[in-house]
């Protein structure tokens, strides 16, 4: 009888700036699942906290290692320091702001071994109270513009139980290959929190790897709860749609069909062909800190479409 293959070596890297309520919680649930889900070492880098993560971090001992920065450098930046630390096999990357569950890496590395040529894996994730789903992998709209699939649906609903290929999946929670990241040279800083994990995607796709997504992993995700997560938004979606213009599928109505589902909701801000007053209050109100979940779920409400469709009417009128 053949010898089993050797677990490859996997290192769970998290960046960390302030938030130790989100911190302490993200790891816990990472220690509670250690019998389902066991990693050769934890890297955390400490992008210059203030708020006690450094002496909490500290207590965990010989658990963690921590890489501590002496200037801000931001999500991107972060886990490129950590992944030319690790000698591991498989990277994980997670967001500080997330809970994990059992078997959820474990999945998403059974996948990555099940094809050679899958790169980036990618989960299902939850919003933070469990409720409903914030990710189901991303998709493109008409406008070229990445989508959250199936996002405010029931946490089982089916299409999103599917594993199966995506153009990109949120870097929120990552299982990837450490020789891709390296092969790309990690991301590219010139997007500032924000975007470099779809254009990762993007560029790996274009060297012939896949992009997984694994229904059956699940996390929950606070979404966006870093300090200074959206304060580059704009300047990251100029420099992604300069970038990639005119090759990204734009998908998203086909994988609907696909899955049996209705057409999507057309977003306010495509409504007349440009932003509304009414868009953009709502994008000024989106970055103030707590109200992103809140007004992404109000875009997504029966009937909301239609409202804003007669107020940009209105306000349109000479």
């Amino acid at each position: 009888m053949a010898a089993s293959r050797p677990r490859p070596t996997l290192s769970l890297v998290i960046a960390v700036y302030n938030r130790l309520d989100l911190t302490r919680a993200c790891l816990d649930s990472v220690f509670a699942c250690w019998d389902t889900d066991p990693f050769d070492e934890i890297l955390i880098v400490d992008d210059c906290s203030t708020d006690g993560t450094a002496e909490w971090l500290a207590s965990l001992g010989t658990r963690v290692t921590v890489l501590t920065n002496t200037e801000r450098s931001g999500f991107g930046l972060n886990m490129n320091r950590a992944a030319a630390v690790s000698t591991a096999e498989f990277l994980v990357l997670l967001n500080n702001d997330t809970i994990v569950t059992p078997n959820w890496s474990r999945i998403m590395l059974r996948e990555a071994l099940a094809d050679p040529a899958i790169g980036v894996v990618g989960n299902r994730q939850l919003h933070a109270d469990g409720a409903s789903i914030n990710h189901a992998g991303l998709v493109f709209d008409h406008l070229f513009r990445p989508r959250h699939l199936y996002f405010g649906e029931a946490p089982d609903f089916p299409p999103a139980l599917a594993n199966r290929p995506f153009q990109a999946v949120t870097g929120a929670c990552w299982l990837l290959r450490r020789a891709l990241f390296l092969e790309l040279e990690g991301f590219d800083p010139a997007f500032r929190n924000g975007w470099e994990d779809v254009d990762f995607c993007l560029r790996a796709r274009a060297r012939g790897w896949t992009i997984w997504y694994a229904g059956e992993s699940v996390i929950r995700h606070h979404v966006s709860a870093s300090e200074g997560r959206h304060d580059h938004e704009d300047e990251n979606a100029a420099l992604f749609r300069s970038r990639w213009k005119g090759m990204i599928e734009p998908d998203m109505e086909v994988v609907r069909a696909r899955d049996g589902q209705p057409p999507s909701r057309v977003p306010i801000e495509e409504l007349g062909g440009q932003p509304s007053p009414l868009m953009n209050g709502l994008r000024r109100i989106r970055r103030l800190p707590l109200m992103r979940q809140a007004v992404d779920r109000m875009l997504h409400l029966p009937g909301i479409t239609a409202l804003a469709d007669h107020v940009a009417r209105r306000l349109r009128r000479p």
